[in-house]
């Protein structure tokens, strides 16, 4: 029913990069809710793998896009948190076991019934136009997918300083404009998300410092703070970055910080 259309290589880097992150992100195309009627008598129903507490939310949109985010995003939060309790010894806990929650500043978490032997993971969500993505993580972990948009070219002086717009040529040579730019834009937005449990860095106090290329125009990059605005923050930040068809996708942990 779930078909996992996160990018294999990708996967494999992110895996040898971050120890925290046992199994890839679930990345999938945005399902559509259905009747209430419609989905209690299809067991197998998207709408039927939520809690009652998250089926209430999804009803609180009233926009059909809105609903399908929503549910997507929390089904592939449920699939990476199944991934990941299966790879701690866990492996009969089901989608309707598990609710993702969000703190009072928005941030998600899981809540399993009844609690597992291991810890909960850490969880991030995303989605854009036409898909959701998810990650679970030992520690404090972001996750981002963001499309191709002309708007990223308009707004770029909010999220990129002339020293990196000039590094980002040098390593990734076979990207175009567009393209750079959505990676570091959603590199930085990994780096806010997994921070955000404290003090979230602006976009202009994340300072790209280096970016290594991998196999499949993949790439590797190394983030600083230009501000010690908070002495939480780690020292750097790497995030692992990638293109899906017309789309940016970025991951990063918190390695040690949970």
């Amino acid at each position: 029913m779930h078909i996992q259309l996160f990018p294999t290589e990708l996967g494999e880097i992110i895996q040898s990069i971050f120890c925290t992150i046992p199994a890839p992100p679930v990345l999938l195309k945005l399902l559509h809710p259905v009747d209430a009627n419609e989905a209690r008598a299809k067991t197998k129903q998207p709408y039927t793998l939520l809690c009652r507490t998250e089926r209430d939310q999804l009803q609180n949109y009233t926009l059909a896009k809105r609903r399908s985010e929503y549910l997507t995003s929390r089904i592939c939060a449920k699939i990476s948190t199944m991934d990941y309790l299966r790879s701690h010894g866990n492996p009969t806990v089901t989608m309707e076991q598990i609710e993702i929650k969000n703190s009072e500043s928005g941030r998600p978490y899981v809540k399993v019934f009844p609690t597992p032997m291991c810890p909960v993971p850490e969880i991030s969500l995303s989605h854009s136009k036409e898909y959701g993505l998810a990650v679970a993580a030992q520690n404090y972990c972001g996750v981002d997918i963001q499309r191709h948009e002309q708007t990223l070219k308009r707004v770029k002086e909010k999220y990129c300083t002339n020293k990196e717009y000039l590094l980002l040529p040098k390593t990734l040579r076979t990207q175009g404009e567009l393209e750079k730019l959505a990676l570091l834009w959603s590199a930085k937005e990994t780096i806010q998300k997994s921070l955000s449990a404290g003090t979230m860095p602006y976009f202009t106090e994340i300072q790209l410092r280096e970016c290594k290329t991998m196999s499949g125009d993949n790439v590797v990059f190394t983030f600083s703070f230009t501000s010690e605005r908070e002495k939480k923050w780690p020292e750097q930040l790497k995030v692992v970055a990638g293109t899906f068809k017309n789309y940016a996708i970025a991951i990063t942990a918190v390695e040690g910080i949970h």
